[in-house]
């Protein structure tokens, strides 16, 4: 090898006898350029060649692996994540179709792969480093977005948080029979389980339509107007989980808001979370003292046999079987205020060791980044990604296991159907003291009127 002795716009022609053809090669400046055909030679080319072509071998096997990955989570049970399976096709028939591409275009596309891959690590870097702009912007929000409404990204301990800062006491909502079911409270000396939340408290509810529900709760930790207990007896009493309680709607849009513009002494008990131990409780504590001329109970066909399922192991909500057994509630809405405060402080200081967690799991995070994770999140890529179409079909698959189940006759599930037709008798047996109206509202799932569901 020599240097060239060609100073301004000198053209070098090297001939290339492995390419067959002539490649013209233009300097400006001091340049160097081959004196002889062994600077380049075909040998040389055919190493090169054999790099670019093991680089892309080693590609193609690495995108089988993942294909081989994504085929065991399937036969694990996983839903499958149609838009990872696309890219990982399209990668794969790339990477093949490259393999009979001539030399020139294989190395122009390596080096477009090459620039490409660290964009998307120096993207990768920034949503590690500042957050990913769009968090919280799925689902809903995003549904929210595409139809021109405004929706609250916060979440209820910021909005109570919030509140505070304005000088408005404020609760975030928990469902007691969701957490205390299997966790009953002792409060002096004595057990107890309460049915509803702090009383006389701004409750901040939940988030669905894009502005969160706040409500001002009743004398008893309800979502009623405090004074529809002034006057007994009650004209309509509700019962049940969410649906009954209002949840994410405004108190006057709820079915007993509703109700109240033609019945004023309307009271839902409903609270979210409850199952039918909770709701014979509810009756036996609350309703049966005030007497309602109708009541109204809301059963879920999603959730409320699993509400059962757990309810029933509560030490607590099991003794309302004895026709005798209650703890009365009525009488001690400030033991249930403390034991609601005192869980919701609990909460704060979980939520707050959460977030000190989540900075000890930086570097956890930062090896998760080097398989793009931020950017695959981003755009619904991640295998652990949970969009609201795969939320639903989780569910379709929950209802059809559990038709299954009630199909071939579960020892669980005829427990539980036996167990829920005995609470159905108590509840009716209680009720015949004052003789109302009982109405028993069979909410189904939405995935019934979907073609879904195995009936």
């Amino acid at each position: 090898m020599s240097f060239c002795d060609h100073r301004w716009d000198t053209v070098c022609i090297v001939g290339i006898q492995a390419e067959n053809r002539l490649e013209s090669t233009r300097f400006s400046g001091q340049n160097t350029c081959p004196a002889s055909n062994d600077w380049y030679n075909g040998n040389e080319l055919m190493r090169i060649r054999n790099k670019v072509d093991g680089i892309y071998l080693i590609l193609t096997l690495a995108v089988l692996a993942m294909g081989v990955m994504l085929l065991v989570r399937l036969a694990q049970g996983n839903m499958l994540n149609v838009p990872l399976m696309l890219a990982w096709g399209v990668m794969l028939v790339f990477l093949l179709i490259m393999f009979q591409m001539p030399y020139k275009m294989k190395r122009n596309m390596l080096m477009l792969l090459l620039s490409t891959v660290m964009t998307l690590y120096v993207v990768e870097f920034l949503l590690f480093t500042f957050g990913n702009p769009f968090d919280g912007l799925k689902g809903r929000p995003m549904a929210a977005i595409r139809s021109g409404v405004t929706f609250d990204t916060r979440k209820p301990l910021d909005v109570v948080n919030d509140l505070a800062a304005e000088g408005v006491d404020a609760v975030p909502y928990l469902s007691p029979s969701a957490n205390f079911s299997d966790n009953p409270q002792i409060l002096n000396g004595e057990q107890i389980h309460p049915l509803s939340g702090v009383a006389d408290a701004k409750t901040v509810y939940c988030n669905e339509a894009g502005e969160f529900v706040v409500y001002q709760s009743d004398r008893y930790g309800f979502n009623n107007p405090t004074e529809v207990w002034d006057d007994p007896p009650l004209q309509i009493a509700i019962m049940g989980d969410s649906f009954a309680q209002g949840a994410c709607v405004q108190p006057e849009d709820s079915l007993a808001g509703l109700l109240r513009q033609q019945y004023p002494r309307t009271a839902t008990l409903g609270m979210n979370g409850s199952g039918p131990f909770s709701m014979l409780a509810t009756l036996k504590e609350y309703i049966g003292p005030h007497n309602p001329d109708v009541i109204i109970w809301m059963w879920f066909e999603e959730n409320d046999m699993g509400d059962l399922g757990r309810e029933k192991l509560s030490p607590v909500l099991s003794q309302y079987l004895e026709s005798t057994y209650t703890q009365n509630l009525l009488e001690r809405q400030d033991d249930i205020d403390t034991v609601m405060q005192n869980y919701i402080a609990d909460v704060k200081v979980s939520i707050a060791k959460d977030e000190v967690d989540q900075a000890a799991l930086r570097p956890q995070l930062f090896r998760s980044s080097l398989k793009l994770f931020q950017i695959r999140s981003l755009l619904g890529l991640t295998l652990e990604s949970e969009t609201a179409d795969q939320e639903a079909a989780d569910e379709i698959q929950k209802m059809r296991r559990r038709a299954r189940a009630m199909a071939q006759l579960d020892p669980d599930v005829r427990e539980n159907f036996a167990l829920f037709q005995r609470i159905l008798l108590d509840s009716y047996w209680f009720t015949e003291a004052w003789q109302p109206e009982l109405y028993f509202v069979y909410v189904p799932t939405y995935h019934r009127f979907g073609g879904d569901l195995v009936t």
